[in-house]
């Protein structure tokens, strides 16, 4: 699946040092994937990485904003 990242994921991403196979692992195979509280357009995933201390990741994303059939934007 591939996805386009916000300016402000692409800060996130570098600032805490998320490995990108960690975002791959969240958007691929969710351990849980809730809707927004209010938007309907985006979408919560949350992916146990044992590699770095059994932190969870979240991931917010809008699945509405194709581009493509397997292209979405991380927020």
């Amino acid at each position: 699946m591939g996805y386009v990242l916000s300016a402000h994921a692409e800060t996130i991403i570098r600032e805490r040092e998320i490995a990108p196979e960690w975002l791959d692992a969240a958007m691929n195979v969710p351990d849980l994937l809730l809707p927004h509280e209010s938007d309907p357009t985006l979408y919560h995933a949350f992916k146990l990485i044992p590699a770095f201390g059994d932190r969870v990741l979240r991931v917010i994303y809008n699945a509405s904003r194709k581009m493509g059939s397997d292209t979405i934007f991380v927020l």
